[in-house]
């Protein structure tokens, strides 16, 4: 929250310093009480601090969904792997809204189990989540080469989806991870067990769609989808709720060859390439795309693309 100063404050500023050495002061204090109202109910109250009177305290219902998305129940357990928000993105959202905030989904483990929030612990720190934006990552999951997984960057952090390449076992596959800016400096990884979800539905949470934008399509990622809506991430780690009737799924693992034409995900919006070079080993194609008079080849990982005719 940006602090405005006002004349008044300026001249309050001897008189601040003066009761600092003096021993005055004064401490806010705050009750967190649960609430399973789904409804945001994040509300400004005055704040009783007298030193600036132009500001307010927001006091953050720990339990509301960021955007009007339905919240849900948790299919997940104790000590289970998950992906969700942190509570830092969760509570500027509250504050500044969710059109200003950038999201990352960082890996969290399961602590407790709620109605509509569940208790995360991210790192050290344990927090309230509302399950309407968190991931499941069920356990005694497997997968084999050639399957698209969906995990986080162990080795940094992040939701992001992975190639199974040779090397592992089905319970910890080796991977190569695909939502990364430069494919090519994707080296192989191997998973710890129960820590992915293969992905074998062109809705689930990790999958591309196109999302209809005037006469273009852009590309957002699944994260929930509830009815007829979706929970997508989309460029720059912005959240959006998203019509399913608009988006249009990338299909998990298209084959395709050299020559043929597709719509791919360039700066954020899909435009028409040639493909130009196929690596089923990694799980990715290159392709050319044309952009401002000039042509450009690069990496476009598997799911992320369609055939142009059918876009």
């Amino acid at each position: 929250m940006k602090m405005r100063q006002t004349s008044l404050v300026k001249n309050l500023v001897g008189v601040s310093v003066l009761l600092v050495l003096l021993g005055a002061g004064c401490t806010n204090s705050t009750t967190d009480t649960a609430n399973t109202n789904t409804n945001n109910t994040n509300v400004a109250v005055p704040n009783t601090n007298t030193a600036n009177t132009n500001e307010t305290a927001v006091k953050i219902d720990p339990t509301a969904m960021p955007l009007d998305f339905p919240n849900s129940t948790l299919e997940a357990e104790v000590g289970d792997y998950v992906l969700a928000p942190s509570r830092v993105a969760l509570n500027e959202a509250a504050t500044e809204g969710a059109e200003n905030t950038t999201f990352i989904y960082y890996m969290a483990t399961v602590a407790e189990v709620g109605e509509t929030a569940s208790v995360l612990t991210e790192i050290t720190e344990d927090v309230t989540i509302p399950n309407g934006v968190i991931i499941p990552i069920p356990q005694g999951q497997t997968a084999e080469v050639g399957d698209t997984v969906l995990t986080w960057w162990q080795s940094g952090s992040g939701l992001t989806r992975a190639y199974v390449v040779e090397g592992g076992t089905p319970t910890k596959p080796m991977v190569r991870y695909l939502d990364t800016e430069q494919l090519d400096d994707s080296e192989a990884e191997q998973l710890k067990t129960d820590s992915f979800v293969k992905i074998t539905d062109a809705w689930q949470a990790g999958t591309s769609i196109a999302v209809r934008n005037g006469s273009d399509f852009d590309h957002y990622q699944v994260l929930k989808v509830s009815g007829e809506q979706i929970l997508a991430y989309g460029f720059a780690g912005k959240l959006k709720v998203i019509d399913k009737a608009d988006a249009i799924a990338m299909p998990i693992k298209l084959a395709v060859k050299v020559g043929d034409t597709v719509s791919v995900p360039f700066i954020g919006s899909y435009s028409e390439g040639t493909v130009t070079a196929v690596d089923d080993q990694n799980g990715n194609i290159d392709v050319e795309v044309e952009f401002g008079g000039d042509k450009e080849v690069d990496k476009y990982a598997y799911g992320t693309f369609i055939m142009s005719s059918d876009l």
